[in-house]
């Protein structure tokens, strides 16, 4: 399995399993789809796109194929165990034109047991501070068929962290690794322009996975987006995705004062 497959199965699969392994099994039922939003827009083009004219493109030397001054990131999971929902979402910002690397995130996990994770924190000088809260259901651990485990939540908390030491890494490599599946191994090539921003998505398919990539009208990188469907084989369907977005170079972060009270994560044993 090459590289660029590698990098994304951990990153998304992952997060299905902190929602699935933590949570643990239930029934199999038929994945869901995502279903395309129709455009608001009145002036999108639609139509396909070849390898050949991709890679065109980006070979061109006003092509900017990566987030120069930094980037936003969501990664989001959900599922119904019948009527018990478990939920994981990850978002942040990664600032690349400040001294060092700075950034800010916030992680809101909802284990089986309905025991409530939340994990905020800052990148500073390229260190990565946490503050972690854990929220125990006594109803669900009394009365509920699920009971608290402690070790899944230190599992939980573990899994954020390395999560977000993905997030710095992830501009560069990562993102060739995607312009690779859209110029390369993807199926189902799609373009999509819209005469109103300038902005145009190239999308294809890989396995269970969807990637797409869009440039603006100056031929900047914007946006590279992926969604795995049902990527927790033999557990409940689930869809996770995976955004980031350029960040404008007018973003700054706000500290806190009391950052002293935030755990420094970065050398975490």
């Amino acid at each position: 399995m090459k590289k660029f497959l590698k990098s994304f199965v951990i990153c998304l699969v992952v997060a299905v399993f902190a929602i699935c392994g933590f949570a643990g099994c239930g029934k199999k039922e038929e994945p869901t789809v995502p279903q395309a939003e129709p455009a608001t827009e009145s002036f999108v083009e639609y139509g396909t796109y070849t390898e050949d004219e991709l890679k065109a493109y980006l070979d061109r030397d006003d092509v900017v194929k990566e987030f120069i001054d930094g980037y936003k990131f969501s990664v989001k999971g959900s599922v119904l165990f019948n009527v018990v929902p478990v939920e994981y979402v990850l978002t942040g910002r990664i600032l690349l034109f400040a001294r060092g690397v700075e950034g800010d995130f916030a992680c809101h996990m909802v284990l089986m047991d309905q025991t409530k994770v939340d994990v905020v924190g800052y990148i500073k000088d390229e260190n990565i501070y946490a503050k972690t809260t854990v929220e125990q259901n006594l109803w669900a651990e009394q009365d509920g068929p699920f009971e608290y485990n402690p070790t899944d939540v230190e599992d939980a908390v573990d899994m954020i962290f390395g999560e977000i030491e993905k997030m710095l890494n992830f501009n560069d490599a990562d993102v060739k690794d995607v312009l690779t599946v859209l110029t390369e191994m993807g199926t189902s090539k799609q373009k999509i322009h819209s005469k109103k921003t300038g902005n145009t998505t190239y999308m294809a398919m890989l396995e269970i996975f969807s990637f797409s990539a869009t440039f603006n009208k100056y031929n900047e990188l914007i946006s590279v987006k992926t969604i795995a469907t049902d990527a927790a084989s033999g557990q409940v369907p689930i869809i996770v995705t995976l955004d980031f977005e350029a960040l404008d170079h007018s973003e700054r972060i706000q500290y806190p004062d009391n950052l002293d009270i935030y755990k420094d994560i970065t050398s975490r044993e």
